[in-house]
C-alpha cells in the first residue's frame, strides 16, 4: 500500500488507540463534531489529525481502507480479549 508523504500509519494507529483510551464512548474522533473530540485535538495542538483522517476516510477495497483500526469496534474487542494492539 502507497503512502503519502510523511504519512505513518503506526502513529495514525497510536493516535486512535490514544483517543480511544481517553473518551471510549466516542466513535471517531476525526470528525470533529464535539467538544470532547475538539479539547482532544486541541491539546495535540492537532498534531496526527491528517493522518488519521487519511486512513480513516480513505475508503477504498483496492488500498483496504479505511483500516480497521480505525473503528472503535476494534479497540474495544482487544480490551476485552485482553489482547495488544
Amino acid at each position: 500500500m502507497r503512502h503519502p508523504n510523511n504519512l505513518c500509519p503506526v502513529r495514525a494507529k497510536a493516535v486512535f488507540k490514544e483517543f480511544f483510551d481517553k473518551h471510549p464512548n466516542d466513535l471517531n474522533p476525526t470528525d470533529i463534531n464535539s467538544a470532547t473530540k475538539l479539547k482532544f485535538w486541541e491539546e495535540r495542538k492537532f498534531e496526527g489529525l491528517f493522518e488519521c483522517q487519511w486512513y480513516r476516510k480513505r475508503n477504498t477495497k483496492r488500498n483496504d481502507y479505511p483500516a480497521p483500526w480505525t473503528r472503535k469496534s476494534y479497540w474495544d474487542d482487544r480490551k476485552q480479549s485482553g489482547e495488544k494492539a
